[in-house]
């Protein structure tokens, strides 16, 4: 595979590739061992590190932060999150993207964004807890929410808008 990269974007693509294979293939192995009471009860607007996996294109990839969007006890198997960018938006203007601003306990010169369109419902074993829980103040939670209630009716309007199927 890497042997086949003609550019060093491509290389590094490969290798990049290659690595997550090796830690997909480790977590099938270990899935059975897996258990969810090595996750602590996780609540609405806990920071985790979740593993995306490699990415196609512009998808969020790797190791990141995410929010957690539901409360999600030890008995659950998934976590509905948010992951988060350092990537400033090209547009942010658009009613996608949240400003989140620092993460206390990360690096203190990034800035982090939020784009409500990559929410993920991730299996527990993707998730990487931090020593120290860390905490998303409440009113960026309450932008958050607002901004995919805001995609939600856009989406709604343009299904009503549209006039009824007929065969």
């Amino acid at each position: 595979m890497i042997d086949e990269a003609k550019t060093p974007k491509q290389i590094k693509k490969a290798s990049l590739l290659t690595d997550w294979l090796s830690k997909y293939l480790q977590m099938i192995i270990e899935e059975d061992a897996f258990t969810r009471e090595s996750v602590p009860d996780l609540k609405r607007g806990n920071i985790v590190f979740i593993d995306m996996g490699f990415n196609i294109g512009e998808e969020l990839g790797g190791q990141r932060p995410a929010v957690v969007l539901r409360n999600s006890p030890k008995n659950h198997k998934r976590v509905l999150v948010l992951p988060v960018t350092s990537r400033e938006p090209k547009n942010k203007s658009l009613p996608i993207y949240v400003y989140i601003g620092k993460i206390a306990g990360m690096n203190p010169l990034k800035e982090h964004w939020a784009n409500v369109l990559n929410i993920n419902n991730v299996g527990k074993q993707r998730i990487i807890i931090p020593p120290e829980p860390k905490i998303l103040d409440g009113r960026i939670l309450d932008r958050i929410s607002m901004a995919i209630a805001n995609q939600i009716a856009i989406r709604s309007k343009k299904i009503l808008d549209k006039p009824p199927y007929t065969p």
